[in-house]
């Protein structure tokens, strides 16, 4: 689900986009679904295959693997790299508001004194 790998600023954006993408593209199967096998027939599954096959190496090669991740984890795998490598060595705390936020990383991840 692409609200899973979003960075936690935009995890709302990215749960409101994949509900959109879905019901979209149901209406335009149901909607047009019969009309296209009327017109083109069976040549019209020829989109899907493309479509999945375009999609298998997006998905390989841009998505960031998260089984077993919490959440602060993978808001860890967006976050900038130098915030990144001072939480992993301990310089800095991880906030509960999340570091995708430019705003809290300046706010709640501070330097241990």
């Amino acid at each position: 689900m692409v609200w899973q790998i979003a960075p936690l600023k935009y995890r709302h954006v990215g749960g409101a986009a994949g509900a959109f993408g879905e019901w979209l593209f149901s209406f335009i199967t149901v909607f047009a679904g019969g009309i296209a096998l009327e017109n083109i027939g069976w040549k019209i599954w020829i989109w899907m295959v493309l479509s999945c096959w375009v999609a298998m190496p997006f998905v390989w090669f841009m998505c960031p693997e998260t089984t077993g991740k919490s959440l602060e984890e993978i808001d860890l795998l967006f976050a900038k790299e130098k915030i990144r490598d001072a939480i992993l060595e301990g310089r800095m705390e991880y906030g509960e508001e999340g570091i995708g936020d430019e705003k809290s990383e300046r706010r709640v991840c501070v330097e241990k004194v």
